[in-house]
């Protein structure tokens, strides 16, 4: 699977990885094409999924923990992973042109 950043569906705009990342810290999520101006939408489904892949990885840190993993060993896997999803989350995002909720 190839990874790609989201495009603007209405002019094809390929938005950069910073952008996103702006994006994705503003609580409702909406962007400004820079190309046509439009207003974007994040696409929920895409947002469930990031929340997801967090829960994912708390519940793993946590199984490890009640297997008797070291707590020295868990919290570099914990931030290499996080680190992982924060590099990535990007490439995951998608946006409507419309409002969908």
């Amino acid at each position: 699977m190839k990874l790609k950043l989201p495009i603007c569906p209405h002019c094809q705009y390929s938005f950069s990885w910073g952008s996103v990342m702006k994006t994705l810290w503003r609580f409702d999520g909406l962007t400004k094409c820079p190309q046509c101006g439009i207003v974007l939408y994040p696409i929920v489904s895409r947002r469930w999924h990031m929340s997801l892949s967090t829960f994912i990885m708390l519940c793993i840190c946590f199984g490890m923990q009640m297997v008797g993993v070291a707590f020295s060993i868990i919290v570099p896997v914990f931030l290499l992973c996080a680190l992982i999803a924060m590099l990535l989350i990007p490439y995951w995002y998608s946006y409507y042109d419309e409002d969908r909720h």
